[in-house]
Formats: structure tokens, C-alpha cells, sequence
């Protein structure tokens, strides 16, 4: 007979999958009418818009578009022209733990992009990217707590703790941005919008009640030129603040912005303002350390039991934090310093996170690509270059870590003999986890009665050995504790090495 218990029950979210897919995709590009000749490509600005992402059974469907920005010295031209390529994707992750109601949590990457000039009217585009996807299922989880009615069947039992660190809540939420921003006094008239680039930051989230709130802005960086054809930036901030419904009881939370779609239209009348539409999808972890109460341990003194146990996976939160690294890239001239040398643009984009041990610390390397629009006296050139940005973390063996990198502040530039020189700065932060395992029991069962022969003693005497503890022998004994303590004359439960107990019959 099963013995009756009360369940503790956690409601959480499992990791059941993380997939990594890597893929290219390619186009030969016709320059559009409106755009003159291609003379020399001088950078290439890639984004990538993730449109769709669905969990089916066994599999992730992915679908967006890489929209990249050419920026080029026309043909027999001087100053610079743009045209903007897109190359469709679709992706797909197989996973047999993904199923319908899952939720990918998805971390997309462009890391490479190339234009080669097939002629001044073609170009041939490549472009590798990469999704780092995550799978997260709900979960309800039971544990066995104390038994309901111990007396009647002479349970004695002792409660413990189960300390874990779960994702409570993992949700994503779609929403938009729409507004006409103008130009800042003191800056020139934009003729022609050269190229866009946007990145999502949330600087703040937090739990109220039962929702997640977070805030953050849009950073949309133009490159503009004048009538006179000098090229000039313009940042527009863009603040946004949502609320997450549903159940986020927690305190440690992240958020991440994916951007899905993105329109800067100049107005035609009022060239210093542009309508901006922004579509973006917000995906929210809430986490926290549950103590989960559970029986650890029991016995019967009527009745012979059994306790099927098993040792069931746990994480426990070892370590957060953040901290700032900043590293200088120098992007060496085409050949001699050019004359009068003065960047007009820096584009830094982060394109591969890579987590790798190195004996006792982790290394929590960032990638960054790094492309600058510099002008001379007389021609206009780009530079670009790759590095990867460290942060390094002590960590226990086996120990894990989820972790990103953030640009969350302008690299700056300074012109040196050799070179651009970049200074990148970035924010990383981290949760260092613990993975190990915590015995619990699933179910017990009652047996028969137990025996006591005729012939056995009133009273047994037997000495402590070692660590024993009181629990120990009278578990052992099939003994109530206070029995034996009041048989033995015991005031305090603490025992000794070699100490004598006597164990009356009656109680076993």
C-alpha cells in the first residue's frame, strides 16, 4: 500500500534543447536605376531581421531577411553612393525534445558579409549567419512532502530542502515604435540618407506583482550626406517601456530585443524629418532560487516500508554579475597614412559569442567587426577588422554560465601613423550556475507489520558508533527517538562515539 503524501508542486520552464545552426545565403544584385555605377565598394553594413520563429514537433521553423547596406565610390565619381540588398532566409533546427508549445528563445547573428563587384552594374552578395536557439518547455514538477497521517502508522519522518535555481517564467512580446523624429538644430540638411543601423537595448527590467516591466531605447544611427556631399552621422534615441502579463515571480531577469522589421522614409516636403516604424519582439527570463520543502527521510515503527528514491538534476546560482572590458582595434590604412585622414562613421557590430575553459577560468569571448567610413584629402575609403573582446571568470569545475555582451557605449577613434585606432567598449554580464544532483524520494510503500519474537530482550543496549546520530539508530531499531532517550536517561539528542543507549522493545 502506497502511504499518502502531500505533493509540492513547482511550476517552471526546462532548457530541453540548445541548437546552434550555422548557414549562408548568396545573391547576384542588379544596382537599381536611381544608383550610379559601382566603382569600388568601400564597406558593407549587414542586419538581420528575424520575421518568424515556430516551434512545431521535433523541430524550429526560422525565417527573416539580411538587409545589407553597400556603401561605394560610384564609377569616374568622387564622395560615396548607397544601395541597399536583401537575401531571404529560412532555417530550421531539428530537436525531438521541441514541441508545439515551446518557446525558442533565439540569439541571432550576422557574421560575415561580402561584396564582390561582378560589374558596375552587378554585385554578388554573401552573407553567413547564425541562430543560437534555445528551447524552453513548461514544466510542473512534484515532490513527495510529509506524509499526511503518520500516527496510525507509526511514521517518523523528517523534512529537508530542495534549493534550485529554475526559470520561473519565459515569455515573448511583440510590439512596435512609430514616430516622426527631426533633425537637431545646428546640423546640416540631409539631401540622401546613406545608411541606417539600429540596435535594441533594454537598460531595465524588473518584476511588479505578477508582470515584467521593462524599459530601454532604440538607437537608430543615419549616415547622411548634404547638398554640398559631405557625409555627416545623426543618432535619434528612441525610449519604449512595456509590461509582460502572466506569472513572473522572481528576481533576476533578462531581457532581450530582437528587432523583426525597420522603415526610416525621409519627408518629402520637411527633409530634416523622417517617419520611423520599428518592429520588434521582446523575450523575457524571469529566475529565482526556490526552496522546495521534501521528505528526506522516514521510517515506520509498526511497519516494515520501502522508499523508492532518485536522485533528480539540480542548478543552484553560484555567482552574477557584470563588468566592463574595452579594447583598442587598429585598422590599418590602405597603404600610407592618407593625407588629412578623418573618420566620418564607425560601425561596430557584435557577430560571435564563444564560451571556452582555460584551466580553472572561463573565457566569455565576444567577437566584434568593426568597420569605419573614413575621407582624405582626396578620396573617400573604408576599413574594417575583426577581433574578439574577453572576459575572463573564475569557475569551479563542470561549473556553467549564461552570459551576453552588450555595446552600451560609442567606441571612439583617434588617427595614428598606422592606422584607425577603435576603441570598442562593452558590457558583459553573467550568471555562473552549479550543476549537480539532490536524492529525493518518489513514492513509499507499506509493508507488513513487523515481528517481534517472544525470546527478544526488553531492552537492547547498543553503543554509537562513529558520526551515528539518534535518527540513525533509532531508524535502525524501528525506535521512536524519545523512547530511547527517555529509556537512556538522555536530555539532549547530541550523541558521542562509544556512548551506551538502550533501546527499549515496546518501542520497536
Amino acid at each position: 500500500m502506497d502511504l499518502e503524501c502531500r505533493q509540492e508542486t513547482v511550476n517552471c520552464w526546462e532548457a530541453v534543447g540548445r541548437r546552434k545552426v550555422e548557414r549562408e545565403e548568396s545573391g547576384e544584385m542588379i544596382v537599381p536605376d536611381a544608383c550610379p555605377d559601382v566603382g569600388e565598394v568601400l564597406a558593407v553594413r549587414p542586419r538581420l531581421l528575424l520575421q518568424r520563429r515556430e516551434a512545431g514537433e521535433g523541430r524550429g521553423e526560422f525565417a527573416g531577411l539580411i538587409k545589407t547596406t553597400i556603401l561605394y565610390r560610384p564609377e569616374g565619381e568622387s564622395g560615396e553612393a548607397a544601395m541597399e540588398v536583401t537575401l531571404p532566409f529560412s532555417a530550421t533546427v531539428e530537436e525531438p525534445a521541441i514541441t508545439s508549445g515551446c518557446i525558442l528563445w533565439t540569439e541571432p547573428w550576422v557574421l560575415t558579409a561580402d561584396v564582390h563587384l561582378l560589374n558596375s552594374r552587378k554585385v554578388l552578395v554573401k552573407a553567413i549567419y547564425r541562430l543560437d536557439v534555445t528551447a524552453y518547455c513548461p514544466r510542473t514538477e512534484s515532490f513527495l512532502s510529509l506524509a499526511e497521517d503518520p500516527a496510525p502508522w507509526g511514521i517518523r519522518q523528517q523534512e529537508g530542502t530542495v534549493q534550485a535555481f529554475l526559470p520561473v517564467s519565459i515569455q515573448e512580446k511583440a510590439f512596435t515604435y512609430q514616430d516622426t523624429l527631426t533633425l537637431p538644430a545646428g546640423q546640416p540638411d540631409p539631401e540622401e540618407v546613406l545608411s541606417l543601423e539600429a540596435r535594441c537595448l533594454c537598460t531595465e527590467a524588473r518584476v511588479v506583482g505578477d508582470k515584467l516591466l521593462f524599459k530601454g531605447e532604440a538607437v537608430l544611427d543615419l549616415l547622411c550626406r548634404d547638398g554640398a556631399g559631405v557625409c555627416f552621422p545623426v543618432r535619434f534615441q528612441l525610449p519604449y517601456s512595456q509590461v509582460m502579463e502572466g506569472e513572473a515571480d522572481g528576481d533576476i531577469c533578462q531581457v532581450s530585443i530582437l528587432l523583426s522589421d525597420i522603415s526610416c522614409v525621409q519627408d518629402t516636403e520637411d527633409p530634416r524629418s523622417f517617419r520611423i516604424d520599428l518592429s520588434m519582439t521582446a523575450q523575457g527570463a524571469v529566475r529565482r532560487t526556490l526552496e522546495i520543502p521534501v521528505l528526506s527521510d522516514l521510517y515506520s515503527t509498526i511497519y516494515e516500508l520501502e522508499a523508492e528514491r532518485e536522485a533528480v538534476s539540480v542548478q543552484t546560482l553560484t555567482d552574477r554579475g557584470e563588468a566592463q572590458e574595452s579594447t583598442r582595434i587598429l585598422l590599418p590604412w590602405p597603404g600610407e597614412q592618407p593625407e588629412g585622414a578623418s573618420c566620418q562613421d564607425i560601425q561596430v557590430r557584435l557577430v560571435r559569442p564563444t564560451l571556452r575553459r582555460e584551466g580553472e577560468d572561463l573565457n566569455l569571448d565576444q567577437e566584434v567587426a568593426v568597420s569605419a567610413l573614413c575621407v582624405g584629402e582626396t578620396e573617400t575609403f573604408g576599413l574594417e577588422k575583426t577581433e574578439t573582446i574577453s572576459h575572463r571568470l573564475p569557475a569551479g569545475e563542470g561549473e556553467l554560465c549564461l552570459w551576453s555582451a552588450e555595446l552600451t557605449r560609442d567606441p571612439s577613434s583617434q588617427t595614428m601613423p598606422e592606422g584607425l585606432e577603435v576603441t570598442v567598449p562593452l558590457t558583459f554580464r553573467w550568471l555562473r550556475l552549479e550543476e549537480g544532483t539532490c536524492p529525493v524520494i518518489r513514492r513509499v510503500t507499506l509493508g507488513e507489520k513487523r515481528q517481534v519474537g517472544e525470546d527478544t530482550p526488553s531492552l537492547i543496549i547498543r553503543a554509537v558508533r562513529g558520526e551515528q546520530t539518534l535518527w540513525d539508530i533509532a531508524k535502525a531499531n524501528g525506535a521512536a527517538q524519545e523512547d530511547i532517550m527517555a529509556a537512556s536517561g538522555l536530555t539532549d539528542p547530541e550523541l558521542y562515539s562509544g556512548q551506551m543507549l538502550l533501546i527499549p522493545r515496546s518501542a520497536r
